[in-house]
């Protein structure tokens, strides 16, 4: 199996384009995947037997991985750590083989709805009027996210 751990991603929410990122070249049942944004906090990983996790569970397993280069770096073991690593990663080091690891399909609506809501939840800690607004494109085969104001606390 080839373990392939890299930045240079793309954030399905915010579009940062230095996302941490895990997959592997082989189909294989009970390999934990992810994608996770430093800058908005998006993150989702699965091994496709257990339940997904959002957020700060993936986060844990993504510091796992990362925890010696942010010490060397002197940086600290957080997610603010991480968006500074990513942020100084040169261009040549960055991995823009895919722009995500999973397909955030509008045909799959608990995924989207269990990314919304954990979602809004990491961002009602800095604004309570943002909301998560989930746009599936013509085909229905991908989804548009985006942050919108609204009137109501969430």
């Amino acid at each position: 199996m080839d373990d392939v751990i890299v930045i240079g991603g793309t954030c399905p929410l915010c579009s940062f384009d230095k996302t941490f990122q895990r997959h592997n070249n082989e189909a294989s049942e009970g390999f934990y995947r992810f994608d996770a944004c430093p800058q908005c906090g998006f993150a989702y990983g699965t091994n496709d037997v257990d339940p997904p996790q959002y957020n700060e569970e993936v986060f844990k397993f993504v510091l796992q991985i990362w925890s010696t280069e942010l010490r060397a770096g002197s940086l600290p073991q957080t997610v603010d750590g991480l968006l500074t690593l990513a942020m100084e990663r040169p261009e040549a080091q960055l991995d823009r083989t895919i722009p995500t690891v999973f397909r955030y399909s509008a045909r799959d609506p608990d995924l989207l709805e269990s990314v919304k809501r954990s979602a809004n939840k990491f961002f009602a800690q800095w604004n309570p009027k943002t909301q998560l607004l989930l746009t599936p494109s013509p085909t229905h085969e991908t989804v548009n996210l985006k942050y919108s104001k609204c009137s109501q606390t969430l």
